[in-house]
């Protein structure tokens, strides 16, 4: 399996917080984002492949891809990233092992409700995060290195 060191959900995906400050914090030398409409917009995938450091891999994939490729060996250190919670539940159901999530940017959107702060999520994203949380996964929420890691399950 690959060696997840980072997950994060973010709806905006590869920004500026996530570059300067998580990647280093967490000295991923790969980041691999799952998004099935993401995987196929190669404008997009180019757009963002020129975001980051040479030194960086990135790929994007679908979420089939995307769990195949996180089940092989590799050594490279993967900074993970999805846009909703729902992937990740995918993902462990597919026999993913993640330890920690963190949850830093999921926006106001309509079927969306405030969680914390400027984090909203909707009823069935309530529901992946408390099914990740009851499977042990520890998810927290957390914008930046710097700020104090909020546990989700008080805010579900």
């Amino acid at each position: 399996m690959k060696n997840i060191v980072f997950v994060r959900i973010d709806d905006r995906l590869i920004h500026g917080q996530v570059m300067t400050a998580w990647l280093k914090q967490c000295q991923a030398n790969e980041i691999v984002i799952i998004d099935d409409s993401l995987a196929n917009d190669f404008f997009i995938v180019n757009m963002m492949k020129s975001l980051i450091p040479n030194n960086i891999k990135l790929k994007i994939a679908s979420f089939e891809d995307g769990a195949h490729y996180l089940s092989e060996e590799g050594q490279d250190k993967v900074l993970l990233l999805v846009k909703t919670p729902e992937i990740l539940v995918r993902l462990v159901d597919a026999g993913i092992k993640l330890d920690h999530v963190n949850l830093g940017g999921m926006g106001m959107k309509a079927e969306r409700k405030k969680l914390f702060k400027n984090i909203a999520a909707s009823d069935e994203e309530r529901l992946a995060l408390k099914n990740l949380v009851e499977r042990g996964i520890k998810v927290g929420i957390q914008v930046v290195p710097t700020e104090k890691e909020e546990q989700v399950e008080k805010y579900l």
